[in-house]
């Protein structure tokens, strides 16, 4: 009897310490499933969305000048494609889209045929229950291609891409609630198209893209509340545009694009502010594909592969929680006085946390001044600050498994 305690047990401690080894993150794996079926054409080149836990992907192109307008849902559990409603357009390719709520948004991109073919500031709204697309208010801001799009809360974003006779850096906000777009703050990064982007919470994000001949590593975090920019890590890749995003475990996955044959994939964790390498795409080369995140799991799909054209098949992307600084808290803390001619006191109001780290930046999110292992305030000097509009932005990590953070917009006369 005893003998057979003692095996129980070692099997007990045996699957629990399987279990605890896989909540740390085991090696993240590729899974081909289902691909478009027979009758839908391949494609790049097009928008997706996810939706009440079915992703959804729509117009693009075959091969010039064939663009797309069909629409089709994939279920993840029957691992099985649907055609849905078609744009009532042909088109569109290279169109910015979000989710809110229960609706996808294709803004902008290029509509009509071949030749005829030409950008446009046509917003559609997706209803999957009804199954149709609503014509809504023009976009605001210039006509694009490759512009980008992500949802915070009940509001979408556009912004940055390709205008007539150059690029563009804006970023315009849409409210579903009254059909309505209203211009904010500028991206701060060089002009360009072909980003990503992606959000975390309450925090938009932009990253890589092209201007010219130029490609950038560059990662830019947008608060909405503030109506602010402010930089963050680096990209650690190669330099590329027309790459994909999706968001699993609150770590945004980026990845292939044109990065000379590179499947290469990479995680960015919003509260460490770090990346790490993680498993590449297998196959063929994958640029101007589509991205996406059905619960769990993310999503790559279709687009060019070098000389073999278009593709369409899915693939799914299996990963494990990062727990390192798995709960963010919010920060609550006085600046004052503000406005300042130079002189100025952060009180951090916290008992319970060891050390903090108190960050100045300027109006576009860069980094001038910078200290750490605070404990109840700070008395900073800023005079030899220019004058203008800056950030106070406090943090913290308390035993490495929770990080928090506060920012307040200060001015400097």
């Amino acid at each position: 009897m005893n003998f057979m305690r003692l095996q129980k047990y070692l099997v007990l401690i045996f699957f629990s310490s399987i279990s605890f080894l896989m909540a740390q993150g085991e090696p993240e794996v590729w899974v081909e499933v289902a691909s478009l079926p027979s009758s839908a054409s391949k494609r790049a080149e097009s928008g997706s969305f996810t939706i009440n836990g079915k992703g959804y992907i729509f117009g693009g192109t075959a091969a010039y000048p064939n663009w797309l307008s069909d629409c089709w849902e994939y279920d993840p559990v029957n691992d099985s494609w649907r055609q849905m409603a078609s744009i009532p357009l042909i088109g569109p390719r290279e169109p910015a889209f979000f989710t809110i709520g229960n609706k996808g948004y294709a803004v902008s991109g290029y509509y009509g045929s071949g030749s005829n073919s030409a950008i446009s500031k046509n917003v559609f709204e997706f209803d999957p229950v009804a199954n149709t697309w609503t014509k809504k208010a023009d976009f605001a801001g210039n006509a694009r291609r490759d512009a980008i799009g992500f949802s915070i809360g009940s509001k979408g974003y556009v912004g940055t891409g390709a205008i007539s006779g150059g690029q563009i850096s804006d970023l315009w906000e849409y409210d579903p609630s009254v059909d309505k777009w209203t211009k904010k703050a500028n991206f701060p990064g060089n002009i360009r198209d072909a980003a990503s982007a992606f959000s975390i919470g309450t925090k938009g994000y932009i990253t890589l893209g092209r201007s010219a001949t130029i490609t950038y590593n560059d990662l830019w975090e947008y608060d909405p509340s503030l109506d602010v920019w402010i930089k963050k890590a680096n990209f650690p890749g190669i330099t590329r545009s027309e790459a994909v995003s999706f968001v699993i475990y609150n770590e945004a996955f980026v990845g292939s694009g044109h990065t000379g044959g590179k499947n290469d994939f990479w995680a960015y964790n919003q509260f460490s502010d770090t990346w790490r390498p993680v498993t590449s795409l297998p196959g063929l080369e994958r640029v101007e594909a589509v991205g996406f995140a059905i619960g769990e799991y993310g999503y790559l799909a279709q687009g060019y592969s070098g000389s073999l054209g278009t593709q369409k098949d899915l693939w799914k992307f299996v990963a494990y929680p990062v727990y390192n600084h798995d709960v963010k808290e919010s920060i609550h803390f006085m600046a004052y006085p503000n406005p300042t001619t130079g002189r100025m006191i952060v009180d951090l109001q916290c008992n319970a946390c060891n050390e903090y780290s108190v960050d100045i930046l300027n109006n576009i999110g860069e980094r001038v001044l910078s200290l750490s292992n605070l404990h109840s305030y700070a008395d900073l000097d800023l005079t030899f600050l220019p004058a203008g509009i800056y950030f106070v932005r406090v943090h913290y990590d308390r035993m490495t498994s929770t990080y928090g953070e506060g920012l307040k917009k200060i001015i400097l006369k």
